[in-house]
């Protein structure tokens, strides 16, 4: 999970410059850095969680995130 974040950061400000249309790191940040904090943890909490990145929609957003949402509470950013 470290070297995903790691990633994220070294990577954010240049990849900003260009298009988020079939970006590397937005693909990364939607999918790569998700699966390695699911995998943590599922190996510290069990399955339960659900586990969503985001670079931005359309456009970069200012700071990329990656969530960690419990179900029961809810399963997206903006509610709950």
């Amino acid at each position: 999970m470290r070297n995903e974040l790691l990633r994220i950061a070294a990577e954010f400000t240049t990849e900003t410059a260009k298009d988020i249309t079939d970006n590397a790191l937005a693909a990364f940040v939607r999918h790569g850095a998700p699966s390695a904090v699911k995998a943590v943890v599922d190996g510290l909490f069990g399955s339960g969680f659900k586990v969503v990145g985001s670079p931005g929609h359309g456009n970069w957003a200012r700071i990329p995130w990656v969530a960690v949402f419990n179900p029961a509470i809810t399963t997206t950013a903006t509610r709950g």
